[in-house]
């Protein structure tokens, strides 16, 4: 049972798994700390990082489709 604590993908995962859970509190604490004129901004930042990120990996996979029936017809 020693053996997993040597592990290096055990540690990945568990700061993964923490970071999951307290970067999101971090950035809600920090949000609502900063001046009530200001706190919009970072809520518009993430929506719109969020939407870049979708449509992004739409993208992407749609090249990926595009790449694949190219490739077969050809």
């Amino acid at each position: 049972m020693s053996f997993i604590f040597r592990e290096k993908w055990i540690w990945i995962i568990i700061a993964g798994s923490i970071g999951a859970g307290v970067v999101p509190w971090i950035a809600m604490w920090t949000i609502l700390g900063i001046p009530d004129v200001l706190r919009p901004v970072p809520v518009w930042i993430i929506i719109l990082s969020w939407a870049i990120a979708a449509g992004y990996k739409d993208w992407a996979m749609d090249e990926k489709k595009r790449e694949r029936l190219t490739h077969s017809t050809g």
